[in-house]
């Protein structure tokens, strides 16, 4: 029958979508995880949407089943199109912070069409069969995990990853956050499928360990004790479950023992009779613990909130707000110049961005689904109580953090499988395909997957003509940044990267005594500058970037050195606490003529951030003249 195939279709592209997700990035991305994830999950929602599309117009009926979430997610749905309409940045709102794409309405759409495909045309049977797919997955995301703890691939990263392995998803948090899941389910397969997926649950809680992720942890408890506590009502006069209780918490004991926690020493630790030698860098470079700067970017989130109470600032616009309230004492952070795009708490993050609305709606999801578990859930299977169990260990971990595309698409997916039901009926005994409707819907399909393409092929450029920009090669970049443009000719952040690169071009024709030429250039940095702020126009490094372009310019003409001033003013007002804002206009002011106000400014940098060095010596310097 035609609907059984084009059943099973939509059934192996979800599983083959499981599968892959979680595994997939690149090194040839401005960001090499998330953005490569988030386009996987448009383009698996357009061959989804049209399959489903397809089954319809055969069936001549709409195929759609009502969930119990079905309200609560239109709510949300309606929330988040609000804060989008009366968002300061409508495009990063649409398509979401760019490089990390998730949390955008966009994203929340594909998520949405997904899980009603999911509830629509899937059957109980479905359920099982991702699940595995999911499990086999996990198996070598957390294999290449603990091979990155011996140093497998320690060469290739910047990072320290053999102190926090991150495999494929990018951040040891994230994957701690993700094997919580794997961990759980892992644990169901055991009790029901055998000795086999004992050694699966090892494998991923030691990789868990190898996260060091506190936060991770803490989820995995939370997770567990919900899934116990259900497991053992359910199960408990099987003697087979009282024997997989207690051999999960033995393997638990046994590698944090081996191992080591972030709470509690590894068996060589606690058995040395050799001091520990501190870890800790110089008192110049001490690291601020993160649960201080959680803090601190908290309280930003709360003002942010009460600042915009209804419907907040716009969806995925926390790194432009945040300097809006950014605490003081952000200054005095190991992290005072890093660059915040989330609240780090998923809660806090969606009273922010979509204010009241947004984080009501949100808590109203989890309400209905938790109250569905209570009333029917957890009486149906082992699967669905090890589905909630993961929930809980999600909404724990993003207590702490926030999520991420395969952590964000769970919060619906767990849901959805849980949802699945016995084989849907299908009636219309006449069956057939009108070839019109579905050429035009293939059609549409074709060039939806040709924009997410050529979406991925500018980020190619992007980035090609970045790191070409950063080796001095003007004209080389110039030629990727082009091509960049070409495949997305929308994207704000390309426009900006396109007036450096043209900046330093102009400045290098000035030198080449190509006068005409060199102002040609300029003219044209200017201009991508300001279509790079009409398009985000309180993103705060454009404006860094545009003085920047500026003071490049003015190895041209000096007169440009105070459109940079100008442009640096511009950014303190939407930084108001910003040091280095302060210290690079009294640095202009001070090269300007103009010496009172650059120690002013100088001043005022220093009481933002009184270990500011750079600012202290030049000050100094400044006094001694």
């Amino acid at each position: 029958m035609p609907q059984e195939k084009l059943r099973r279709w939509i059934r192996n592209v979800f599983i083959a979508f499981f599968f892959l997700l979680p595994l997939l990035w690149t090194p040839w991305n401005f960001e090499l995880f998330e953005f490569n994830k988030m386009l996987f999950v448009y383009l698996t929602t357009v061959v989804i949407a049209s399959l489903w599309l397809i089954l319809m117009i055969g069936e001549k009926k709409l195929i759609f089943k009502k969930t119990p979430l079905f309200w609560p997610l239109m709510l949300f749905l309606g929330g988040q199109i609000l804060a989008t309409v009366f968002s300061i940045d409508r495009y990063t709102s649409i398509f979401g912070y760019y490089s990390r794409l998730h949390g955008g309405l966009l994203s929340t759409l594909s998520y949405l069409v997904l899980y009603w495909a999911l509830v629509s045309c899937g059957e109980k049977e479905w359920r099982e069969k991702i699940i595995k797919a999911v499990l086999l997955s996990g198996i070598l995301i957390a294999g290449w995990g603990v091979a990155e703890h011996f140093g497998v691939d320690k060469d290739f990263w910047v990072q320290d990853v053999q102190n926090r392995v991150f495999s494929t998803l990018g951040q040891p948090n994230w994957l701690a956050a993700y094997l919580d899941v794997l961990i759980i389910l892992a644990l169901v397969a055991a009790e029901k499928k055998g000795k086999i997926w004992w050694g699966v649950f090892s494998l991923f809680y030691l990789c868990l360990l190898y996260t060091k992720s506190r936060s991770g942890l803490l989820g995995l408890g939370g997770g567990l004790v919900f899934f116990y506590l259900f497991a053992w009502r359910r199960e408990k006069k099987k003697k087979e479950w009282r024997g997989a209780f207690l051999k999960s918490l033995g393997i638990i004991a046994l590698l944090s023992f081996l191992v080591g926690t972030p709470y509690t020493p590894s068996w060589r630790k606690l058995f040395s009779r050799q001091k520990t030698v501190s870890s800790q860098p110089p008192s110049s470079l001490k690291i601020t613990p993160s649960s201080e700067i959680r803090k601190i970017v908290w309280r930003g989130a709360l003002r942010l909130w009460r600042k915009y109470p209804l419907v907040g600032t716009g969806v995925e616009t926390f790194a432009y707000t945040y300097y809006w309230v950014r605490p003081r004492e952000h200054n005095l952070t190991s992290e005072w110049d890093f660059l915040y795009n989330k609240a780090h708490n998923e809660y806090l993050n969606f009273a922010a961005n979509s204010g009241t609305l947004g984080l009501v709606t949100y808590l109203l999801i989890l309400a209905f689904y938790f109250l569905w578990f209570l009333k029917k859930g957890r009486r149906e299977s082992l699967w669905i109580i090890g589905l909630g169990g993961g929930l809980v260990s999600l909404l724990i971990t993003n207590f702490f953090g926030f999520s991420v595309v395969v952590t964000g698409s769970w919060f619906f997916f767990i849901p959805a499988l849980s949802f699945l039901e016995e084989k849907p009926v299908f009636t219309n005994k006449n069956w057939r395909i009108e070839k019109l409707k579905v050429g035009g819907l293939l059609f549409l399909a074709g060039y939806l997957i040709f924009q997410i393409i050529q979406f991925w092929w500018g980020d190619f450029y992007l980035q090609k003509g970045i790191l070409l920009e950063k080796q001095n090669r003007p004209e080389k970049s110039l030629f990727y940044l082009k091509k960049a443009l070409r495949a997305n000719p929308r994207v704000p952040l390309y426009h900006d990267k396109m007036s450096l690169t043209l900046a330093k071009l102009a400045a290098v024709l000035h030198q080449e005594g190509k006068k005409e030429a060199a102002l040609q250039a300029a003219k044209a940095a200017i201009e991508e500058s300001d279509k790079a702020l009409a398009g985000s126009p309180f993103h705060l490094n454009f404006y860094r970037d545009r003085a920047k372009m500026f003071y490049i310019l003015s190895t041209i003409d000096l007169r440009y050195l105070e459109r940079s001033l100008q442009t640096i003013l511009r950014a303190i007002d939407l930084a108001p606490t910003d040091a280095k804002l302060y210290y690079n206009a009294g640095a202009m002011f001070w090269s300007l003529g103009e010496k009172e106000r650059g120690i002013k400014y100088l001043k005022r940098a220093l009481e933002l951030k009184p270990d500011y060095q750079r600012a202290k010596a030049l000050l100094e310097k400044w006094s001694h003249q």
